[in-house]
């Protein structure tokens, strides 16, 4: 790939646009990209980089980062490339998604969506983002990452490489071959490997709690080899054969208790059918003796019961004189009935009259009330008769307020907007004043680092002399008074800090500028729609009159508002007051209506109520004469009494006559009884319960005790039986534990570089050794040209410990003295020369491992300003060859002697407005 020609617009320092030719340059050799710092030299490879992938080169430089700080808002972002690859000519364009000025959006900004385009050979257009990025790729071979290391050489970042322990370059290595998977794998077996150690404990420790839990009797005899086994945690080689005898022996002795249980069982048996027996004849003489007692009670009881009878006899005569009573009284109940419900209708017709009189005080009341209500209500409906009539006007007049209360609002909040940001832009300058002066002094305390800096170089050269070898300056064997080193004088890695710091801080002031500049802008806008939504109201007045009379016209409108919403509210209600009164007078007309008849129905009742009353007490006058009691409740209570003493004189005779049969009955039921309990006896012997029952204690207790000792030794025979399987099962399970754990140790510690004894190389290691001989291989291919022959990169051979890890460590051959050292040991010049031939190499082998694909340009970035003359001449002789096959090299420096050794240059430099421009020089 060749870039044939690059065009940029408002892209990092680059304010406006920008085009490079660089066929101007030639097809092959080398040429020079200098300039001011900061100017943007190394832009250019970010462009092309961001040109083909849509990313820059650098991790720090984002997309979205590019737009220029210094370009008009109306200059586009954007980078074109017109580039060759196969003979063939390719275009490409792209853009980053930015803010610019639009005067359609609300914020006085609108976006640029980020876009790109590659145009075919053949004239065909890839539009889409990704299609294009998978074309370019497809197209040149490498992705992003690939092509930035292939085509750009970043001394610094190689210097880290050649300095960097194992650890260090095992990382670096990691990043660029993709070896990360390896350390997973390494990761993942070590995991392994610990989980299965942590099995196997698991496994051990169930063994040991089954193990506890195997019992043994107290007076068997393999007790004591079992405590011993448990004390020793013997091998299950032991345990089993020792469990196999306690299961054996336990299951023995529950055969021999069952037979045991069986024959005292029998006994038991027995023993219950003889006490049974027993008791049997103890309950029969109890009974005999109860039955005796019993039938001479009986016999004193039934002459009672005759004498009871006899008694009760005698009051049979006032019985039946009761009886007449008792029917001439219920022969007078029919008038009774008759009488009480004369009195009963009396009594209804009274209440009846009573009720009929005061509803009519009530009904002559309402219909009063109802006459005057009436009266009062037309009298109203008189007065309401124009209410609604200006109810129209209110509503056109209230209209009117709302629609010019809305548009005083709409002013009122477009001055509220312009206050605050008023109060934002005051913010905003000041945080601009304050971040201009941290970049000021940021870049003043740069300049006099690198003043220092600068200076401080014929002190690190004078380090290097040696009396009676030449000066690389001057060339004079004696050095009588080397310039001494400043301690004030800051090293590279600091001096680079603080341009870096510099610079952030400049790009912040930048940045703060713009948002000023923004709201600057939004005040304006806003400034403007507040004079065209007043013209209709202050036509050509100022904004300070503007806001003052919007403010006052608005609150009077409001008050007007509120006085005239009272005002229909009022009206309103009159208005629905007449309706209703429309809708209320006819009813209460009825309701009047309605109240007169009820009046004249309800004399009408009084007078019969009335008249119906006097008939009734005349004929309640007529029952007085003919009966005895007041009520016939009262006759019926004097009944029931007679019926009463009656029953009681009947029911006493029954009573006796019952008792006296019932009391013959249980005298012969003893009678029996005495004779049947007396045969049962004649011929009995009694028992002896006493022994009897010490017999059934004693059997009772040998059978307790022999049940005791079963369920000890069924517990004890089920737990060890129990212990017994679960240790054959987590043994079985143990065994394949530790045969897994072995392996897996053994490869974890193969993987991971922990072979005791050995040198610690992890797997990852070793993959990335294979790329690093073959980088070194390459390396070396430059490095010889560039130091003379003298040194070559090696890979060390053998630790120097087996205790940390190795197997990256670089030593470089002094074939000047035939020794071989650390490369740590090589000057500032020699190292880079080293760092130099490393990156190479890498390009070449990624190149290599990416398919053999072809790049005709290359840039180097720094570190030349370390070189003697001819270390700086063994270096050009180098990059020189790498421009063999029309290969196009592009070196980024600062150093003078380059500036004269190489004609061919792009001249990168800084403006006073603002932003860089490049030229070119042939």
């Amino acid at each position: 790939m060749r870039p044939l020609k690059l065009e940029i617009s408002a892209f990092g320092p680059y304010a406006g646009k920008v085009e490079v030719d660089f066929e101007k340059l030639g097809t092959s050799g080398l040429y020079l990209i200098t300039g001011d710092t900061g100017a943007g030299k190394t832009t250019i490879f970010d462009a092309i980089t961001y040109a083909l992938y849509g990313e820059a080169s650098g991790r720090t430089r984002e997309a979205a980062m590019l737009r220029s700080k210094y370009a008009a808002e109306s200059t586009p972002t954007y980078v074109k490339l017109s580039f060759a690859y196969g003979g063939k000519t390719y275009n490409i364009k792209r853009n980053p998604e930015y803010l610019h000025a639009s005067t359609r959006a609300a914020s006085g900004f609108g976006k640029v969506s980020a876009e790109a385009e590659l145009t075919m050979p053949d004239g065909s257009l890839v539009t889409k983002i990704r299609e294009v990025n998978e074309a370019v790729v497809g197209i040149l071979g490498v992705d992003r990452n690939q092509f930035s290391q292939i085509a750009m050489i970043a001394q610094g970042d190689f210097m880290k490489l050649i300095l960097a322990s194992t650890k260090e370059r095992q990382a670096i290595f990691r990043e660029i071959f993709r070896t990360g998977c390896y350390q997973s794998f390494q990761d993942r077996l070590k995991e392994a490997s610990g989980s299965a150690a942590r099995d196997c404990e698991a496994l051990s420790r169930s063994l040991q709690q089954y193990l506890m839990g195997t019992k043994a009797g107290e007076d068997q005899v393999l007790a004591l080899e079992l405590k011993r086994i448990k004390d020793a945690q013997a091998p299950l080689s032991e345990v089993f054969p020792l469990l196999e005898e306690l299961i054996a022996q336990d299951g023995e002795a529950l055969k021999e208790t069952a037979a045991e249980l069986s024959r005292l069982e029998e006994q038991e048996q027995g023993l219950n059918v003889s006490m049974g027996k027993a008791q049997e004849l103890i309950r029969a003489a109890e009974l005999l003796e109860k039955a005796k007692a019993e039938r001479e009670q009986l016999s004193s009881s039934l002459e009672v019961l005759k004498s009871k009878l006899r008694q009760a006899l005698e009051h049979q005569g006032e019985a039946e004189g009761l009886a007449l009573e008792i029917a001439a009284l219920e022969a007078q109940f029919p008038d009774y009935d008759a009488r009480e419900g004369v009195n009963a209708e009396a009594l209804k017709a009274k209440a009846q009259l009573t009720d009929d009189r005061r509803s009519l005080e009530s009904d002559t009341l309402a219909l009063e009330q109802a006459t005057a209500g009436l009266k009062a209500l037309a009298e109203e409906k008189l007065g309401l008769e124009d209410a609604g009539l200006a109810l129209e006007r209110m509503q056109r007049t209230k209209d009117q307020l709302e629609n010019r209360i809305e548009r005083l609002t709409a002013i009122s909040d477009a001055f509220t907007k312009l206050e605050d940001c008023r109060g934002r832009l005051e913010k905003a300058r000041q945080r601009y004043i304050e971040d201009m002066g941290r970049a000021e002094a940021a870049t003043a305390e740069y300049e006099r680092m690198n003043t220092a800096f600068l200076n401080e170089q014929a002190g690190v050269l004078a380090l290097t002399l040696e009396e009676g070898r030449p000066c690389p300056v001057c060339g004079a064997t004696a050095h009588p008074s080397p310039a001494p080193l400043s301690p004030e004088a800051p090293d590279k890695e600091r001096l680079e800090k603080a341009k870096a710091e510099a610079q952030a801080l400049k790009l912040t002031a930048e940045e703060s500028s713009r948002r000023a500049g923004e709201l600057n802008g939004r005040i304006e806008a806003i400034e403007l729609e507040i004079s065209e939504k007043a013209a209709a109201f202050y036509e050509g007045a100022g904004l300070e009159y503007i806001k003052e009379q919007s403010e006052k016209e608005r609150g009077l409108d409001s008050e007007r508002l509120r006085a005239l919403r009272r005002e229909m509210e009022a009206e309103e209600k009159r208005l629905s007051r007449r309706r209703a009164l429309e809708r209320l007078i006819p009813g209460k007309e009825e309701e009047k209506a309605l109240l007169e008849k009820a009046v004249q129905e309800r004399l009408s009742r009084i007078s019969a109520g009335e008249a119906r009353l006097r008939e009734l007490h005349k004929q309640l006058a007529a029952f007085e004469g003919r009966l005895s009691f007041e009520s016939k409740a009262r006759a019926v209570r004097e009944q029931n009494l007679l019926v009463a003493r009656r029953r009681e004189i009947t029911d006493g005779i029954e009573a006796a006559r019952s008792r006296l049969s019932e009391g013959e009955k249980s005298f012969a039921l003893a009678e029996g009884r005495v004779k049947q309990l007396g045969e049962q006896l004649r011929h009995a012997e009694m028992p002896d319960m006493e022994k009897l029952s010490a017999d059934m204690d004693r059997l009772r207790r040998e059978k307790a005790a022999v049940k005791l000792r079963e369920k000890d030794t069924h517990t004890r025979l089920a737990a060890n039986c129990s212990a017994l399987e679960s240790m054959r099962t987590a043994g079985e399970k143990l065994a394949a534990a530790e045969e897994r754990h072995s392996w897996l140790k053994a490869l974890s510690n193969t993987a991971n570089g922990n072979v005791s004894g050995r040198e610690k190389i992890m797997l990852e290691t070793y993959v990335q050794t294979s790329f690093f001989d073959r980088i070194i291989e390459r390396a070396n291919l430059r490095f010889m040209v560039m130091s003379n022959g003298q040194y070559e990169l090696t890979r060390r051979s053998c630790a120097e410990n087996n205790r940390s890890q190795s197997g990256l460590e670089l030593d470089v051959i002094d074939h000047y003295n035939g020794s071989t050292r650390s490369v740590k040991t090589l000057s500032g010049g020699e190292s880079f020369k080293a760092s130099l031939s490393l990156a190479l190499g890498l390009s070449d082998e990624i190149q290599s491992s990416a398919g053999g694909i072809r790049l005709d340009t290359m840039f180097v970035d720094e570190g030349f300003g370390s070189l003697d003359g001819e270390s700086l001449q063994q270096a050009m002789r180098a990059l020189g060859a790498l421009t063999e096959s029309n290969r196009l090299v592009g070196i980024i420096s600062h150093v003078s002697e380059l500036k004269e050794r190489i004609d061919r240059q792009l001249l990168v430099t800084k403006e006073k407005s603002g932003g860089s421009k490049i030229e070119i020089i042939v």
